[in-house]
């Protein structure tokens, strides 16, 4: 059985059963239906609450490491992330998701990698071999990663608006797209940034653009 509950980022933490941690063993695991649980406190910012769910969660008392394993679910303020295991040391704030791992801004474009490490703001970061599939359609892969505030920077990265499948699922190449060295994404303007970018068409490539940026969303312009 699966349950839901939240967690006060806001520090001191405290658990429903304060005690039973203080004489239980340094590690403890058991199903996350009975495993931890926050009191309701009012004076606690909305925004200081992780929306969190999972299978199981085990819990290193010493270490002040949560390790949750099935199906986990993390929110944050509109910030999203689900992965096969989220680690998450309370201590330093970073949360570490591995396997299937798929988060998404408040905006709703998806990013989905490997190795990723965020703060416990579930917004800030570093993704490894990363896919952006924009709310507005686009699509943005990259080598590496990094947010920070609303900005995502690519590294070695490609960007085409076109779809990237048939209408059957199939996958194909776009009719055009853009790699560059360096691209920043800004959700909040809906525009993609290139530094060093080379445009393709159709299998042809055109002269180096050095800095020019274009719109995701309906508004167009470059």
């Amino acid at each position: 059985m699966r349950s839901r509950f939240a967690w006060w980022t806001a520090l001191p933490l405290t658990f429903a059963s304060t005690a039973a941690f203080a004489q239980a063993p340094d590690t403890a695991s058991e199903p996350a239906a009975s495993a931890l649980q926050t009191p309701a406190t009012p004076a606690a910012d909305a925004e200081d609450i992780i929306e969190f769910s999972s299978d199981q969660v085990t819990y290193d008392n010493s270490q002040d490491i949560v390790t949750a394993t099935g199906s986990v679910r993390m929110q944050r303020d509109g910030n999203y992330v689900a992965a096969d295991q989220i680690v998450w040391n309370r201590k330093s704030g970073e949360v570490r998701a591995i396997g299937n791992v798929v988060a998404m801004n408040p905006q709703g474009d998806k990013f989905i990698g490997e190795n990723v490490v965020l703060t416990d703001t579930l917004k800030d970061g570093t993704i490894d071999n990363l896919l952006i599939v924009l709310e507005s359609g686009g699509r943005l892969a990259a080598t590496k990663g990094r947010r920070s505030g609303d900005l995502t920077i690519l590294d070695n990265a490609i960007y085409s608006p076109c779809p990237v499948t048939t209408e059957s699922g199939c996958p194909r190449n776009p009719s055009w797209a853009i790699t560059a060295t360096r691209v920043t994404y800004d959700p909040t303007s809906q525009r993609v940034h290139f530094k060093g970018g080379r445009m393709q068409i159709f299998g042809m490539q055109l002269p180096l653009l050095p800095i020019f940026s274009l719109a995701t969303g309906g508004a167009g312009g470059a």
